[in-house]
């Protein structure tokens, strides 16, 4: 076989050769994919009695990310987990996605190779196999568009808009560190300083909480939603649809060393980051008082915190309790179409 030179472009082989390479690099998708890629359809085979979930979400090159700061196979993984979210989000699991993948002229055929090698790591860590998808050209930059499809048994995936007043708000992970690894980016800190390495593994390959799924399944969950968007801004999504109002409490919200010594670092305020920091994919969840304990302490014991964060109330207005007094709660994360900043920096 010849040699590929390293530096050999997408533009120097054509989208058919690259469509092959990129099968082989993806390898073949297992159950329930029934036909993977190379027809006009992928073929999957959900099961009988359950509810098909169907999500899709974007990575744009300078609104979502900028390739000096994610490597290839980071933005691999990354695209496939923060898509598979939603169906975590929605208390399913994952069945299959589909990639479209936009590459300008002069990207690199082994960028392209070390893509698919995070997407194929991300699918075997989700369960959830690459069963085909799209390639073609881009100007401005990377684009890559991922399709997830999933289920949940019927009559029971978890929406926005079931809590209930009395409910306790619980929250899964850490919701600062993702942006405090875009911080860490940011401003350059080294990446042996304290807290960054764990910050910034958060943010080039946030995970999909289907752990938390499984640990709470049968459970009493009344709403939920993961926060692709900042904290503030999901937890009054939550609210607004279910008709209701939330209370946070701060004292919740300051657990996680990898993000308070980043934000120590920069001489910045870690309730900030895990407030308005958006793209950290942890599950908000409504459920009754002390519903969730037992499932808290199967998921303490492999590492994944889930506490109890604030209540549902019966009206508004939703806010924001502190040590020192109660303020409004009020969303600062980033906004397409309207300015504002989001985990990556992009946006003004």
């Amino acid at each position: 076989m010849a040699s590929r030179p390293h530096d050999e472009r997408v533009s120097d082989i054509g989208e058919f050769s690259l469509i092959a390479r990129i099968r082989e690099w993806l390898g073949t998708a297992g159950p329930p994919v029934v036909l993977g890629p190379g027809d006009d359809c992928a073929i999957l085979a959900p099961t009988p009695g359950a509810e098909l979930l169907l999500t899709t979400d974007e990575q744009a090159e300078a609104v979502h990310f900028h390739r000096d700061w994610l490597a290839p196979e980071d933005l691999g993984f990354r695209a496939l987990s923060s898509a598979a979210s939603d169906v975590a989000a929605m208390g399913g699991r994952p069945l299959g996605a589909v990639v479209a993948l936009g590459l300008p002229p002069d990207a690199r055929v082994a960028e392209v190779r070390s893509f698919c090698a995070g997407l194929r790591a991300a699918a075997a860590d989700l369960g959830c196999p690459v069963a085909g998808g799209n390639l073609s050209g881009a100007l401005g930059g990377w684009r890559v568009v991922t399709t997830v499809a999933g289920e949940a048994a019927a009559g029971a995936a978890w929406r926005r808009s079931g809590a209930r007043p009395g409910d306790a708000l619980w929250l899964t992970g850490f919701p600062g560190r993702a942006h405090a690894g875009w911080r860490a980016v940011a401003e350059g800190l080294r990446p042996s300083a304290a807290g960054v390495a764990e910050a910034l593994a958060a943010f080039r390959r946030p995970v999909a909480r289907f752990a938390a799924v499984r640990a709470l399944s049968g459970a009493p969950i009344h709403a939920a939603l993961d926060l692709s968007d900042a904290l503030s801004r999901c937890a009054l999504l939550l609210a607004e649809a279910s008709g209701a109002a939330v209370a946070l409490d701060t004292h919740g919200l300051l657990s996680d060393p990898a993000a308070a010594a980043v934000a120590r670092a920069l001489g910045e305020d870690p309730l900030e980051y895990a407030l308005h920091g958006g793209e950290s994919y942890e599950l908000l969840l409504a459920a009754p008082p002390g519903a969730l304990d037992h499932a808290a302490g199967a998921l303490a014991s492999s590492g994944l915190p889930l506490r109890a964060v604030g209540e549902v109330r019966r009206e508004g207005p939703s806010v924001l309790r502190t040590p020192t007094g109660t303020q409004p709660l009020e969303p600062r994360d980033f906004a397409h179409f309207t300015g504002g900043m989001d985990s990556e920096g992009v946006g003004e």
